[in-house]
């Protein structure tokens, strides 16, 4: 079960009143841009610590910030090492307002190899990092070489941006997860569920 939610961890790594769409302020663009590349930062340093400090904070109703930390900086101990290539930003877009809360769509690019060893390196665990990555990132997207025992992994991401005003009106960030719609549905409004689904093909 451990394992489990830490494969989901990593995958990840590696969510009434007015209903229109939303049009960005050049303002609120600046500020996404600089969220989403301290984000980015702190993925490309394994900085864990800094990557959930970014993220929507309502996840933490689901799982704890600690435990989070705990399973994610456990990895590398496990036997798995991130090399993170590139993440790059190539549209931010509004997606809806609902009185004061603002929510935005990032579609992104990653680039990523993930070396394991040790436990991970098993059969059993390679096929399950295998469905998970392929799962988050698309079959076709990931490879695995048996020689350097160490998987490519590329895709074409979506995060919702969220600001909330009971979360002081900053923009936190989810992933987009099309593979788990249970978990969209207990972070995300359905507004913002709708016009995303919509958007994302």
């Amino acid at each position: 079960m451990r394992l489990r939610l830490l494969y989901t961890l990593l995958s990840l790594l590696v969510i009434s009143t007015a209903l229109s769409a939303q049009k960005l302020s050049k303002t609120d663009e600046a500020n996404i841009q600089e969220r989403v590349g301290a984000f980015i930062k702190s993925t490309k340093n394994l900085d864990y610590e800094g990557v959930l400090d970014l993220t929507y904070p309502k996840i933490f109703t689901i799982a704890s910030k600690e435990n989070m930390l705990e399973l994610l900086g456990s990895a590398e101990a496990m036997g798995m090492k991130m090399m993170v290539d590139a993440m790059d930003i190539k549209k931010i877009e509004g997606l809806h307002k609902n009185g004061k809360d603002m929510y935005a769509l990032v579609k992104y690019d990653t680039r990523m190899r993930i070396g394991v060893s040790g436990e991970l390196a098993s059969e059993m665990a390679i096929s399950s990092l295998t469905s998970s990555f392929g799962d988050t990132y698309g079959s076709k997207n990931v490879s695995f070489d048996d020689e350097k025992s160490e998987f490519s992994v590329y895709g074409e991401k979506y995060m919702v941006l969220i600001n909330e005003e009971a979360y002081e009106g900053k923009w936190f960030i989810i992933e987009w997860n099309t593979e788990n719609p249970d978990l969209m549905k207990t972070l995300l409004i359905p507004e913002v569920i709708k016009k995303a689904s919509k958007r994302i093909k």
